[in-house]
């Protein structure tokens, strides 16, 4: 079996132990391959990743970085999910919670939503998903954002979830902070 194999097989069984996340508007479902068109297009608005570095000009890394990042596989429950409006199916970005690589029982929460889904509520119907799923994970005593100052929006969602700005940990950026526990 090749190692190209061996990665789509592991990418699959990690894709089951996400399981779709349903709300009053929105569908959440395990971010695939079937979305990375979406997320190319959403990735080279530059209003969309004003506040966020990456390679979101040069194709071909654009998109091995997108698909390493679908490829990781996080603890159950964790990870990235595409956000889909419910009735239409419609692409409108996607949120994540992950455990934060530099400290034991911190999970990270993301989002990024393309710009025709803003200011619709989206982003805080299913960032509010994300959060109570962090609840309810045991390994977890810390909820945190890292957010780039003048991002108005994302510092607005953070305060939303409850968090708050803390030094607590030193990231690249400012970070919002929840206590779980």
């Amino acid at each position: 079996m090749t190692i190209h194999i061996k990665l789509i097989i592991m990418r699959d069984l990690f894709r089951l132990m996400l399981k779709m996340i349903e709300t009053n508007r929105l569908l959440l479902k395990p971010r695939s391959l079937q979305y990375l068109d979406d997320c190319l297009a959403m990735d080279r608005d530059p209003e969309v990743t004003r506040y966020i570095p990456g390679p979101w000009n040069k194709s071909d890394e654009h998109i091995a970085f997108i698909k390493q990042r679908m490829a990781i596989r996080f603890p159950e429950k964790m990870g990235y999910y595409a956000v889909l409006e419910k009735s239409s199916k419609q692409f409108l970005g996607w949120v994540m919670l992950l455990p934060f690589q530099q400290h034991a029982g911190i999970a990270e929460i993301g989002w990024r939503f393309n710009r025709q889904s803003w200011g619709f509520g989206y982003a805080t119907e299913a960032a509010l998903e994300l959060k109570n799923l962090a609840l309810e994970l045991q390994d977890f005593h810390t909820l945190l954002a890292e957010v780039m100052p003048g991002n108005e929006a994302s510092i607005r969602l953070c305060e939303k979830l409850g968090l708050s700005v803390s030094d607590e940990y030193e990231v690249e950026h400012q970070l919002y902070v929840l206590k779980l526990s």
